[in-house]
Formats: structure tokens, sequence, C-alpha cells
């Protein structure tokens, strides 16, 4: 929009804009990425409107002009419209919460998950085409993945840490071999990749991906589930430059690459945390990548997956 604010919708949906800065949503699912200029942004709806604060959120508005808002980051007000003899007060969301609007006019707390009511947005906001298998996009940024602080026994997690960025300085990666993405029997090859140079300066878009599973004394944890396997496909919108796996690459890069808001590993405090059997594999686009990690629980072990992912930006 003129004021600055990135606003993407997923159909079906029915909108209208009002202004620079407000727009009316009458039915459909959209998010808003709000700069600090355009702070004040407000979205309509038949039963509920939204201000902005300064932050990334979600809106939703069913057929039945029922709504509910989910904030990715920053804050918002919102409050719904409908006359009341006692009018309310606006409700304040920071990031992490939501709110729906109940049948009855109530402002509660949503039960609906971020990830999959904004995914289509989500994704194309953040430049992946697809996402499949065991992969999931997080709507809210962590706020730490070193070990145990974001676990699942279903889920590898991925977000994005950088948008956009032009790197300060030359990073070293494994960089694609063109030409070696599959063997002939159409199996992953180890030399797919091989060390190489992004040179400072480059724009890239860049993305951690990362499995913890649940742990021993964890109420979720299973005893008799010792080898956790999961499987998926992340597809970008542009080209892959090159991937950081190994503890070294991204203990040296989380400070460069790594977002600001997110506790990282860092200082060397954890080695090896992959096993010999996790597999990555480049498909043929030169856009998707293939993962197969696996985790063990023997003996109590706390090894961990993760990987970066550089992807080139369109100028």
């Amino acid at each position: 929009m003129n004021s600055g604010v990135d606003v993407l919708v997923a159909g079906p949906a029915r909108f209208h804009l009002l202004n620079s800065n407000e727009l009316y949503l009458s039915q459909g699912t959209m998010t808003a990425d709000v700069p600090q200029r355009a702070i004040g942004f407000e979205i309509q709806s038949p039963r509920m409107n939204v201000v902005d604060l300064g932050t990334r959120f979600g809106f939703f508005v069913d057929e039945t002009g029922g709504a509910e808002v989910h904030v990715f980051q920053g804050a918002v007000s919102c409050q719904e419209t409908e006359t009341t003899a006692t009018p309310r007060l606006p409700q304040l969301l920071l990031t992490g919460q939501s709110s729906k609007l109940e049948p009855g006019g109530n402002l509660v707390e949503s039960q609906t998950e971020s990830d999959s009511l904004f995914g289509a947005c989500l994704c194309y906001q953040s430049r992946i085409k697809q996402l499949a298998g065991n992969l999931k996009l997080l709507s809210n940024l962590p706020e730490s993945v070193a070990v145990t602080k974001l676990t699942s026994n279903d889920n590898m997690f991925v977000f994005q840490e950088r948008q956009s960025f032009i790197l300060p300085v030359d990073i070293n990666c494994n960089a694609p071999v063109p030409g070696k993405e599959r063997d002939a029997s159409g199996k992953a090859s180890q030399s797919q990749f091989e060390a190489g140079v992004i040179k400072k300066g480059t724009r890239v878009d860049v993305y951690y991906v990362h499995h913890d599973a649940f742990h021993p004394g964890d109420p979720q944890f299973s005893k008799t589930q010792t080898r956790i396997q999961l499987e998926g496909q992340l597809q970008f919108q542009n080209r892959i430059l090159g991937i950081l796996q190994t503890d070294m690459l991204l203990q040296q890069t989380d400070q460069i690459l790594g977002h600001p808001e997110v506790e990282y590993l860092g200082n060397g405090k954890k080695k090896n945390l992959r096993t010999a059997e996790d597999e990555v594999s480049l498909l043929p686009d030169m856009r998707t990548l293939s993962l197969n990690w696996v985790l063990s629980r023997n003996q109590g072990h706390r090894n961990m997956n993760a990987m970066r992912v550089l992807v080139a930006v369109d100028e």
C-alpha cells in the first residue's frame, strides 16, 4: 500500500481499500507487515476492527462475520464493533497472542493455530513456494533454538531469519554443484554440495531449519521411541546458493545471519549435534531441498538437527 504496509490476501476473499492506510475485509484471510512509518494501519470488518501499533499480524473473517486476529510480532489493538448497551474497551494483543470474537460479542483467546490459518500468506511472505512432509513454517519467531528449547516429535520447524539481506562479509558454505542434483539411481549424490563461498555484497534470504525431539524427563517423551526419523521437502521461490549444516558453519554465522531476537547455541558449547544418517538432497530445479533427518534417543543422548539455507534474491 502507499503507506508502506505489505498486505497479503488469500482467496476466497472480499475486501476493498478505504485509503492509503485502511482497508475493509468482508471475508477472507490476510496478513500485514507494517513498517514504523505506517503505524496506525487499520483493518475494518463487519464485527471487529484492528489497529496496528507496529507489527506483523494476521486477520481472518469468516462468511458470518466472525473474526480473529493473531499477532506474529509487535502489538495491535482490536475492538468489536457491534453496538451494545455498554461499549467494550479495545483489547491490546502482543507477540504470540490472539483474539477471537465469540457469537455474543466477547473477545476471547483463539485456539486456532496461526501456522495453519495463515499458512498460505506466511509462506508467500517468506518466499517459500511449498512445504511438504514433516516440515512446518513457524508464524512466530522462536525465543531459542538451543537444545530442549524448541521440541517436537512430529515436525521439523522452518523460519526466515533475514529477507533481502546484503551479506556484510564472505560466507563459507556448502554450495550446490550444478549437474549433480541426483545420481543415476535417483538417490541423493554425496557430491551434490562442495565447499564454497558466497561473496560479500550478495543479497540473500536466510532460513533456519530445526529439529529437536522431546527429551527424557519431558511429559511427552516416549521411553520406547529411541529413533525418530522425519522427512520433508522445502521449495523456495528462488535458487539455493548454499547450506550451512556443520556446527562450525552454523556458529560462525549465528551473529551475522541469525535473527537478533532468537537465542542460538553459540560459543561452541555444543558439538556433534547431527547423526551420520541425516540426508539432505537437492532437486534438479535448484530450489528444492529434500530432507531425511534422524534423531537418536539411545542412552538419553540430547542431539538435535539444524541447518541454515541461503537463497538468492531476484533484483
